[in-house]
């Protein structure tokens, strides 16, 4: 970009500072993005006065899709349309089917996922993937898998929709399953395996296992998952702290099966790698940042306070959890205290056990009285235990949706909220 600058090409320069800005999307710099996209969509308005080229109109494509993708993490749905609109509009005129008119259409589902409108969301996400079909003639390029899980996530929502235990509602979900491994099967061939949307497809498939009540295969995957999320966790950001919560979660399912059953001593030690997980969770949600915890801050809170009765934690305890939330709120990095005497190793004891694989499992969300309350959509779609969505990037701390859009391109009682899957 500077060297565009000093050589006077304004357009290549333009270009450039767009896929900056894309950059500093993804990793959750919303302002400084806008920034860089608010001048550039000064400049380039300017320029349209008397240089209304192709050139000039990708670039402001370019912009229109980016700020998109910063309003749609900011939850400014109605906004974000009308600008990724506007940017598919001039890529289906100018580049017709291409990668990047894919990528807007992919965002698009995204927004549309976010809004709980999965079958306009399902229609973008393959129109996405059809486009892309279409310009490679197979399925060897980076952005099949984002579009594939996207697919998946919308199919497990739409499942949601129906009574836990109908054909119907099993149906959809053992349709997302297939999306999920043949998007998994593809990154293996593709030497994808192992980064940031392996853990998503992963953890989207085992929660369409735990709404199938399939928790031991769930906490498998959770697992799996997790061990990609600690390897790969950026600082700042909040996917460590939701894979934490979520293999807890399916702990927690685990010790109510175990408890239904009558079996105490499994169901005390399910609780106990709950807890587990809860509290290295709360310490990541803590290092966040004064009112920067991820959307499953509030379901982590109800599960401690859940899983500290399940075994019968006393009074003293549970008011140190709450001055522990409180302090999330008012100002806690630093407040990272052993909050009860007979609990959890420290976050570095955790990790080197599991890595040694002395650790027995990771999970899904809190069990309530209906099992349909939770998923994560990027594959980028992203929110409550929400399906992930791919091909939007990481969503931003602050303002995560569980799916979050990228470049490739949970109404209910409040214990009864649709789950839902993060996109990508």
């Amino acid at each position: 970009a500077k060297v565009a600058e000093s050589e006077g090409n304004i357009l290549n320069y333009a270009f450039m500072k767009c896929w900056y800005a894309e950059q500093l999307v993804e990793r959750g710099l919303l302002s400084d993005a806008q920034k860089i996209v608010g001048k550039l969509l000064k400049t380039l308005t300017e320029m349209e006065k008397t240089n209304d080229s192709d050139g000039v109109q990708l670039v402001m494509a370019r912009c229109y899709y980016i700020k998109g993708r910063f309003l749609a993490f900011r939850k400014q749905y109605k906004d974000s349309l009308k600008d990724l609109e506007d940017a598919l509009a001039i890529e289906k005129r100018v580049l017709k089917n291409h990668t990047l008119t894919a990528r807007t259409l992919n965002m698009l589902g995204h927004v549309y996922f976010q809004r709980e409108q999965e079958e306009r969301a399902k229609v973008y996400h393959e129109e996405a993937y059809n486009m892309l079909k279409k310009l490679v003639r197979s399925e060897n390029h980076p952005d099949f898998p984002n579009y594939l899980t996207n697919i998946g996530a919308c199919y497990h929502r739409l499942g949601n929709k129906h009574p836990k235990d109908s054909s119907e509602g099993r149906e959809y979900y053992e349709r997302a399953i297939d999306y999920y491994d043949k998007a998994y099967r593809l990154q293996v061939r593709l030497k994808m395996e192992g980064y940031q949307g392996t853990a998503t497809v992963f953890k989207n498939k085992a929660t369409t296992l735990v709404e199938m009540e399939r928790f031991e295969d769930a906490r498998d995957l959770a697992e799996k998952a997790l061990k990609i999320r600690r390897r790969r966790h950026i600082p700042g950001m909040p996917d460590l702290a939701r894979a934490l919560y979520f293999l807890g979660s399916v702990h927690l399912d685990l010790g109510t099966q175990a408890a239904e059953r009558k079996e105490r001593d499994d169901a005390r030690e399910q609780y106990q790698l709950t807890k587990r997980y809860f509290d290295e969770a709360l310490d990541e949600e803590l290092d966040l940042g004064v009112s920067q915890q991820s959307v499953d801050f509030q379901r982590l809170q109800k599960g401690l306070k859940k899983v500290l009765k399940k075994l019968h934690k006393g009074s003293k305890v549970e008011q140190k959890y709450e001055q522990k939330f409180l302090r999330a709120e008012i100002g806690g990095k630093s407040w990272k205290d052993d909050s009860d005497d007979s609990s959890s190793n420290s976050s570095e004891q955790k990790r080197s056990s599991e890595e040694d694989g002395s650790s027995s499992s990771e999970g899904s969300p809190p069990p309530s009285p209906s099992k349909r309350a939770r998923f994560a959509p990027p594959t980028e779609t992203p929110s409550e235990e929400e399906q992930e969505l791919q091909g939007a990037g990481q969503q931003p701390q602050s303002q995560q949706v569980d799916p979050t859009p990228g470049p490739s391109g949970e109404t209910q009682t409040e214990e009864q909220q649709t789950s839902r899957c993060q996109l990508q």
